[in-house]
C-alpha cells in the first residue's frame, strides 16, 4: 500500500451538526444508549440533546464530544484517565483509572462529557469506533460523518466568502 492511500485510510472523520434542523425527538440520544448499553436512556446518551433559546425561542441543540485540540478536560483530570487515543485521535475516557470526580464533566465547554450512573465513571462520544449510530438514524439529518479535511476545506470557503462580503468602513479622523 502506498504512502497516499495510508494517509487517505487514517484521515480522522467527524459528526458535524446542522442545528437549523434538529426537532428536539431525542432518536439520537436513544439510540446512541441502545447501542453501547441495550437500554434506552437519555442518562446512558454519549451524544446530549440541550435546549437553547436564542431570540426567545426555544430550540434543541445535541452536542458532542469536539476532540478539542487542546482540550481542558484532559487537563483538568487528576488521574490521567481522559486522554486523547493514539491511533483514533479521539478524546477518551479510562475507566479504570476515573475516579468519578467529574472534573472533566465541569471544564468541557461543550456539557459533552457526562457520568455514567452505573459506573461512576465519565464517558463521552467514541463516534462508535467510526460508524456513529446517531448519524445513521437521525430522521432530520442533522447529523453527519465526514473527513476532517472536507469540513476544514468548507470551513475555510465560507469564511473566504464571507471576508469578501464584508469590509471595514473608512477610518474617520477627528
Amino acid at each position: 500500500m502506498g504512502e497516499v492511500e495510508s494517509a487517505v485510510e487514517q484521515e480522522p472523520y467527524v459528526i458535524t451538526i446542522d442545528y437549523t434542523r434538529c426537532s428536539g425527538c431525542r432518536v439520537c440520544e436513544l439510540a446512541c444508549s441502545l447501542s453501547h448499553y441495550q437500554e434506552c436512556s437519555s442518562n446512558l446518551s454519549r451524544i446530549r440533546l440541550v435546549e437553547v433559546t436564542v431570540a426567545g425561542v426555544v430550540a434543541a441543540a445535541p452536542t458532542l464530544c469536539q476532540n478539542c485540540c487542546d482540550p481542558p478536560c484532559e487537563k483538568i483530570c487528576p488521574t490521567g484517565a481522559t486522554r486523547r487515543d493514539p491511533e483514533s485521535n479521539l478524546m477518551t475516557v479510562a475507566e479504570e483509572l476515573c475516579i468519578g470526580c467529574k472534573g472533566c464533566v465541569h471544564g468541557c465547554p461543550f456539557g459533552a462529557t457526562a457520568i455514567n450512573p452505573y459506573r461512576d465513571a465519565a464517558f463521552r462520544c467514541d463516534q462508535c469506533g467510526g460508524f456513529p449510530v446517531c448519524v445513521e438514524v437521525c430522521p432530520e439529518n442533522v447529523l453527519s460523518y465526514w473527513p476532517l479535511s472536507v469540513v476544514s476545506n468548507r470551513l475555510r470557503r465560507k469564511r473566504k466568502k464571507m471576508s469578501a462580503n464584508f469590509s471595514l468602513p473608512a477610518p474617520t479622523v477627528l
